[in-house]
């Protein structure tokens, strides 16, 4: 398998805060970019979508605006109840949103710059969970 490598030079200004993240989560094998709505420019989402599996499920959002005391990492994973509730109850993440099928939206409990090794923690769960089960948040 090919896998692309990331831009060393890739931006880090606030408007493009997650640019490096956007690489990186593309070049993971079967991921795949949302379209954007229009309502929510700045917001991406990441799903993986792996037809010869049937594995088609969002694991990732970028851009979001919290109003919770969680912090404000600007991104949130979708992760089954009893991943997130191990990752909440760890301090790592915190609970955004109930999902159907049993899974939560939960977002770092910190932002990214603070603690990179927590969020990518939190990133390849999820991205394991999306990539283990079939059709979980599907994207049909």
């Amino acid at each position: 398998m090919i896998r692309r490598r990331p831009n060393k030079r890739a931006t880090m200004t606030e408007h493009g805060k997650f640019d490096r993240l956007h690489e990186w989560v593309l070049s993971l094998p079967w991921v795949v970019e949302r379209p954007r709505d229009p309502e929510a420019p700045d917001t991406r989402t990441f799903a993986v979508d792996c037809g010869p599996l049937g594995y088609r499920s969002i694991w990732l959002v970028t851009g979001l605006h919290s109003d919770t005391d969680c912090g404000d990492a600007g991104l949130a994973v979708v992760l089954p109840l009893d991943a997130a509730s191990t990752a909440t109850a760890d301090g790592e993440a915190c609970g955004v949103a109930f999902l159907p099928g049993g899974y939560v939206l939960v977002s770092p409990s910190t932002g990214p710059a603070n603690h990179p090794l927590q969020v990518e923690r939190l990133l390849l769960s999820a991205y394991g969970h999306a990539m283990s089960a079939p059709s979980t948040t599907d994207i049909a």
